[in-house]
Order: structure tokens, then sequence, then C-alpha cells
């Protein structure tokens, strides 16, 4: 996923792959499996993974910065929020899911959902 685009766009939440590769990488343990969000979009880069490992060609990946906020990478009670910023390759990134809404929308067909009905009783 080289485009000039990138496959991330600002602000959008992303997750950080689980997993540990039975080679050298640059994506920090401490974040996978954990959501931020993208702050900046950068150039494409070479990708540490690749020279680790003598690949050849060395893939040039976008590298974008993502923020994750300290309470959920370490979860400590009192300690002040604080945010965590780290360059990532994108094939360490993955989408996230938005949170679902607590309701379900309205029926396109003008019939009452199970919820609008149970609101009118």
């Amino acid at each position: 996923m080289t485009g000039s685009a990138g496959a991330f766009r600002i602000g959008q939440r992303v997750r950080v792959r689980t997993g540990a590769p039975p080679h050298h990488t640059r994506m920090p343990g401490y974040l996978r499996g954990h959501t931020g969000r993208v702050r900046v979009i950068q150039p494409p880069a070479p990708l540490p993974d690749d020279i680790a490992l003598n690949a050849a060609p060395v893939r040039q990946l976008r590298v974008y910065t993502i923020a994750f906020t300290s309470h959920a990478l370490w979860r400590q009670p009192g300690a002040p929020a604080h945010e965590v910023l780290c360059d990532l390759w994108e094939c360490y990134l993955e989408p996230a899911w938005e949170p679902l809404k607590a309701s379900w929308p309205s029926r396109s067909d003008g019939a009452a959902s199970h919820d609008e009905k149970k609101e009118r009783t």
C-alpha cells in the first residue's frame, strides 16, 4: 500500500497489528493491539524490517505519526493524562472500527423499529 494518498487519513482511528514477527521490527511491543488516531502522514520511507532481513528490494512504505492516550496504553489510575506519539509504517497498522451507536437506526420503509415501538408503549 504505497500510493501517494496512503491507506489512512488524518484523524482516522487505526489499530496497531498484534503478533510478533520472527525478525527485527520497529513496531513497539507496548503498542500492539492498541488504537490511536492518525496525526501526521509522512512520505514513504524504507521499511526497517526489510533492511534487517536483507530483503531486496526494500519496500518504501508510508509512515504515519499516531497519537495514543497514556491512559489507554498504561491504565495508571490517578496519573495525569498525556499523549504518546509514535511513527509507524503503514504495514504495522489496520483500520479500527468506530464504536457502535447505542440504538438502531430507523427503518427506511417508514415502519417503526423494535426500539421505536417499545418507546411508544
